[in-house]
Formats: C-alpha cells, sequence, structure tokens
C-alpha cells in the first residue's frame, strides 16, 4: 500500500498560500507485486521428489559428519594447548611456591593446572565443536539450495562451497 500526497500548491496575491482540501487529502492505493518476487514453488513430487529427498538427506548426513569430526578434532587441539600453556604457567607458580615438585608437575598434569585452566579450556574445545557444526550445517543448506536449483530450472548452479 502506498500513500501519495499531491504537492501542487495554488498561489494567490503572494501573501497566503490556498490549497485544494480534496489534493490535500493523502490517497491509499494497493500496490502491485514487485516483479521479480517468485512464490515458494511446491517440493517435487513423484520419482524426483524421492530422489531430492534422498540426495537432501545424503547431503545433510555428511555434512553433518564432516562437522563433527572436524569440530572434534579441532576443539581437542584448542582445548589441549589452552590447558597446556595453563600448565606450564600455573605449574611454574606452584613450583615457586614450593607446592608442586617437577616430577610431579610431568607425571601428574592436571596438578599442575588452575582453575581458569581447568574451567577455560574444554569451555573453548566446545565452542570450537559448535562453530564447526554451524559451519557444516551452514555448508549443507546451501549445497541442498543448489539441489533445489537444478530441480527447479532444469539447469545445474555453480558449486561455490
Amino acid at each position: 500500500m502506498t500513500i501519495s500526497f499531491n504537492p501542487q500548491v495554488k498561489l494567490s496575491s503572494g501573501v497566503s498560500f490556498k490549497q485544494d482540501p480534496a489534493a490535500a487529502a493523502p490517497t491509499f492505493t494497493e500496490q502491485p507485486p514487485v516483479a521479480g518476487q517468485v512464490a515458494a514453488q511446491p517440493k517435487p513430487s513423484g520419482v524426483k521428489g524421492f530422489f531430492a529427498g534422498i540426495s537432501y538427506a545424503w547431503i545433510n548426513l555428511t555434512e553433518d559428519v564432516q562437522g563433527a569430526f572436524k569440530g572434534v578434532f579441532a576443539g581437542f587441539v584448542t582445548g589441549t594447548a589452552i590447558a597446556g600453556v595453563d600448565g606450564l604457567v600455573s605449574g611454574a607458580k606452584k613450583i615457586g611456591r614450593k607446592e608442586l615438585k617437577i616430577g610431579e608437575a610431568f607425571r601428574h598434569p592436571t596438578r599442575a593446572l588452575g582453575k581458569v585452566g581447568k574451567f577455560l579450556a574444554p569451555l573453548a574445545g566446545l565452542a570450537v565443536l559448535v562453530g564447526f557444526i554451524i559451519k557444516a550445517r551452514l555448508t549443507a543448506n546451501l549445497k541442498t539450495a543448489n539441489v533445489d536449483h537444478a530441480l527447479n530450472t532444469g539447469h545445474r548452479a555453480e558449486n561455490k562451497s
């Protein structure tokens, strides 16, 4: 819906402005649909729909599994790195205060960790895992959109993933 206003003003003797009352009232008109907007197309049915469903399931499964494995590995590396740095820093402080012997710090590395390292390392690993899973879901959505495009238009889109 659009609102239009007639800006034409009638001038009289240069001192006062007069305006037609009909022109001053805004008019409401229905807005036509925007060119380029296409209504959502229904999912393909029959054999084409069956193969599309298998394709969607396969894409989602493979992307989710890949994202989970990459996330677990990267999260483990991140958590281990944070725990290692905290273990060196906290362990050095504990050894300097004679709370821990050097041999014990290497035999039992969790004793050398501080409270912050014990909390931050798994939290950072979990954040990295979640990031990889979200990235995998977005990649799967992009690939299924490419499959939809290929089914609806009859030609393949360039795969940018």
